[in-house]
């Protein structure tokens, strides 16, 4: 596959018409679940969430919501919380099955259309301090780590929380590193 097969869709109404079905979006809550990466993308410890509250967020506009899709599959999503301005904290997974080289390009893909068409500034993130391929990878996009707080983020399964690294990618970071 090449980048250049992969387009984003941002889910919102267009006209009235959404631009992704309700059963789609709880598609993708299912196929992070059959990933195995509930844990690296959903910090909580509420084991009854579920694909209907992964769709709420959306339809209630809480999150924004963007997919990274071929014409045949799902490679990627990632959604914004805690709009503020032209700032928002990011959540971003690609899906195991485009896991490598190509996984810089697409988060690549996402910052650009973040900053440029979507006109944010800076966005967001905390991330499990045991996840170092995800923090390394921010790295490459121009994050600056804020630090670590201990016990900051609830993991589902697990009883005590874990750390958090807290980082954000300002768009001026970004344009500097982009790779």
């Amino acid at each position: 596959m090449k980048i250049e097969d992969i387009k984003i869709v941002k889910y919102e109404l267009v006209d009235g018409v959404a631009t992704m079905s309700h059963s789609f979006i709880k598609l993708l809550f299912k196929r992070i679940i059959s990933d195995g990466l509930r844990d690296v993308f959903f910090y909580s410890n509420d084991e009854s969430y579920n694909e209907v509250d992964f769709l709420k967020l959306f339809i209630s506009n809480y999150a924004h919501l963007y997919v990274a899709i071929t014409s045949e599959d799902v490679v990627a999503l990632a959604y914004l919380t805690k709009r503020i301005n032209n700032t928002a904290e990011i959540h971003l997974i690609v899906l195991k099955d485009y896991w490598g080289t190509i996984s810089h390009e697409i988060a690549n893909m996402f910052f650009k259309l973040l900053f440029n068409r979507e006109k944010y500034q800076l966005v967001w993130g905390i991330v499990p301090t045991t996840h170092t391929y995800v923090l390394d990878t921010a790295k490459r996009f121009g994050a600056v780590h804020l630090g670590d707080i201990p016990n900051s983020i609830a993991v589902n399964g697990k009883e005590e929380n874990v750390s958090g690294s807290y980082f954000y990618v300002s768009k001026e970071d970004f344009m500097k590193k982009e790779i």
